[in-house]
């Protein structure tokens, strides 16, 4: 699997959806995305969507890009396990980020 699949993966992106947003083939968006075909239309719609540069995504200066947005989709998976555990287990109330708390 490579860093575009892993960083899909971890958001939840289903290919059949991406497809559908960028208006194309979901058979094509898979190929391109796993690398086994190169379709320029469908790499700079997948750019788009990541708010990349098509060099960023796909090619040997793809790796430091998508690494970094993997590095933060982990991050952000870790924060939202940690809020769901902190409900189950002390059933505390979460706080979006910004929000403080209000001692009266």
């Amino acid at each position: 699997m490579n860093d575009l699949q892993h960083l899909f993966k971890l958001r939840g992106v289903l290919m059949r959806e991406l497809a559908e947003q960028l208006g194309c083939n979901m058979h094509s968006v898979q190929k391109t995305v796993k690398g086994t075909r190169e379709n320029r239309h469908i790499r700079e719609g997948i750019a788009g969507y990541l708010g990349l540069r098509v060099d960023e995504c796909f090619g040997p200066a793809s790796r430091s890009p998508l690494r970094r947005l993997i590095k933060q989709e982990i991050v952000r998976k870790r924060k939202e396990y940690e809020q769901a555990l902190k409900r189950k287990a002390l059933g505390e109330p979460t706080l979006s980020s910004g929000q403080q708390t209000v001692n009266v």
